[in-house]
């Protein structure tokens, strides 16, 4: 029975001996697959985005001064008045007849006035001949002071009875379009406290604004002059620009939350205006894509370090109707990338807005030769005006069906009877807008104001200052202060140096960030750099350390062995997920 005991304590001792030794030689053997990404270089535009409501530049509430029944209207909805205009009267009866009344008391003045003169004449020639009192004199010439008193009031109250009989014909302030009518003919409006409103004018739709509210923390990175991208609902396949023309320092609170007011002037649109300009974009991507198949490429082949067609620079990739690709792009008329003037991808243009095939040839000649060895500049050229006559066939036969004919640069209006027909009661001249712009007062806008732009810098996703490899693994080359520490006692009194805790009340720490590499032994290194500009998507980072295309780390695939258990450790904050 000893006997027993004894092996089985022996071989209970072997065995935990060994494992231990296992253990202890295997524990640092820690497979962990990271997953990286590599460095790029390229453009960060940051940007502030909100909502806000189109409305013109000027827009008046056009009101009426006196009190009275409105007889009659001379403009509608969408009406185009001229300034000073008629476009509505009130009841002019009783302002009439106080005018006739203000006219009848102006003549018993003059009357009075007349005949305290010719008395006053009177009194003194005879105090001249000593046949009056002066007492007499003066007060003769007090009546004709206040004769003459009565008749300046008299006059002033027929100016002002005039006056009220002038406020009854409303005319239009500017030039503009009624954009709101609020009476209707046989309404009472009253002026007491407040003007009545019968009307709103828009003075120009062509120029208009957008006034976005912005959170206080967005509100310091807007200047004026910067440039805003937004889109309305009606109108979702084209982005219009403005830019900033006030920051107002007024705050509103909502909720608790501080809002500022950001205006935004831009020009508005025609259906025409975007018509042509989609036309443009289009025969931009045929020319490109004719530009591709003429090199050889095809829309699927990839072009110079790896890119797509439409995406082989940053400005390329800018103009294909990604999320504020148009930021920075300049007012109508001037040139754009890849539009008069400048280049996009393979794409150059010539000052008449014609491809610039000796400056294409010129660029990617070696590529070229490269593809189709033999072939002459001549021949090339030739190529690309053939694949460009093809894609524009290709293009023309699928945008609209067979049958069809293409629709006519300028719209033909119609007359306004058949557009629109005003009330019986409201006495229109026919001449109503009609929808010649697409932005419209009172739309709601998704806006985007770019706050800041670096081109040619070198960039990370923004996720990779938010990974830590050091919880994953005990880096050996880190600081002390930086390696995992151990895990502290949950439980009993917690103790806090007062000094140090009042020394550093009113300091905020610097914020220092790192990148993670994989060092010659494949082990996780941290790379101190300075974040710059970011979008949220990527930040500019700078280091001597770095350098384009270098892979750097960004999460966990898998982790198995000793790292498994270290990251599924409470007291390092690991979790214990597999993937991250």
């Amino acid at each position: 029975m000893k006997l027993n005991t004894l092996l089985i304590t022996v071989t209970v001792a072997i065995l935990a001996t060994g494992g231990g030794t296992y253990w202890y030689f295997k524990r640092d053997k820690e497979e962990i697959s990271w997953r990286t990404t590599e460095i790029s270089r390229g453009e960060i535009r940051q940007r502030v985005s909100g909502t806000g409501t189109l409305s013109a530049i000027y827009q008046v509430d056009v009101g009426c001064q006196v009190s009275g029944m409105v007889t009659a209207m001379y403009a509608d909805y969408n009406s185009i008045v001229r300034r000073g205009q008629v476009i509505a009267t009130i009841d002019p009866t009783v302002y009439e007849q106080r005018v006739a009344e203000a006219r009848i008391q102006l003549e018993l003045s003059t009357t009075a006035l007349q005949n305290a003169e010719a008395e006053l004449g009177r009194m003194q020639r005879l105090s001249e001949a000593n046949l009056v009192a002066p007492q007499d004199l003066e007060r003769t010439e007090q009546s004709c002071r206040s004769a003459k008193a009565s008749y300046e009031r008299n006059i002033i109250a027929l100016q002002q009875a005039e006056t009220n009989l002038g406020y009854c014909t409303i005319t239009a302030p500017v030039d503009g379009v009624v954009v709101a009518r609020r009476a209707e003919v046989g309404q009472t409006v009253t002026a007491s406290m407040s003007t009545p409103s019968l009307f709103i004018i828009a003075e120009d739709l062509g120029n208009m604004k957008l006034e976005i509210r912005l959170d206080e923390m967005d509100i310091g990175q807007v200047e004026v002059g910067q440039v805003a991208n937004f889109s309305v609902d009606a109108a979702q396949e084209h982005q219009f620009d403005g830019i900033v023309s006030q920051v107002r320092i007024e705050p509103r609170t909502q909720q608790n939350v501080v809002n500022y007011t950001v205006v935004v002037e831009f020009n508005n649109w025609t259906s025409e205006q975007i018509e042509a300009d989609n036309e443009r974009r289009q025969a931009e991507m045929q020319a490109r894509m004719a530009a591709f198949a003429g090199m050889g490429m095809g829309p699927g082949t990839e072009g110079p370090r790896g890119a797509r067609p439409g995406a082989g620079s940053d400005a390329s990739a800018a103009t294909q109707g990604a999320p504020g690709a148009e930021a920075q792009r300049p007012p109508r008329g001037e040139g754009r990338p890849g539009g008069r003037g400048g280049q996009d991808g393979f794409m150059i243009m010539s000052a008449d807005g014609t491809v610039d095939y000796d400056a294409m040839w010129e660029r990617s000649k070696d590529m070229i030769l490269a593809r189709q060895p033999g072939i002459t500049k001549e021949a090339w050229i030739e190529q690309m005006r053939a694949g460009g006559q093809r894609m524009q066939q290709m293009a023309a036969a699928g945008s609209r069906p067979q049958g069809t004919t293409a629709r006519p640069a300028t719209r033909q209006p119609l007359p306004a009877s058949q557009l629109q027909r005003g009330s019986s009661v409201i006495q229109t001249d026919g001449n109503f807008y009609q929808g010649e712009y697409v932005l419209l007062p009172g739309m709601t806008a998704n806006v985007t104001i770019v706050t800041d732009q670096r081109n040619d810098v070198l960039r990370v996703p923004s996720g990779a200052l938010r990974f830590n490899a050091s919880q994953y693994v005990r880096d050996e080359s880190a600081p002390a202060q930086e390696r995992p520490a151990a895990p502290q006692q949950r439980f009993g009194p917690r103790v806090v140096d007062r000094r140090a805790q009042i020394a550093d009340r009113g300091f905020v720490q610097i914020r220092q960030d790192r990148l993670w590499v994989l060092d010659e032994n494949g082990k996780p290194k941290a790379i101190d750099v300075r974040a710059g500009l970011t979008d949220n998507t990527w930040t500019e980072v700078t280091s001597d350390e770095l350098s384009e295309g270098m892979q750097i780390l960004v999460g966990v695939n898998e982790i198995r062995g000793n790292a498994a258990q270290q990251a599924a450790n409470p007291f390092r904050g690991g979790g214990g997920m597999m993937r991250r």
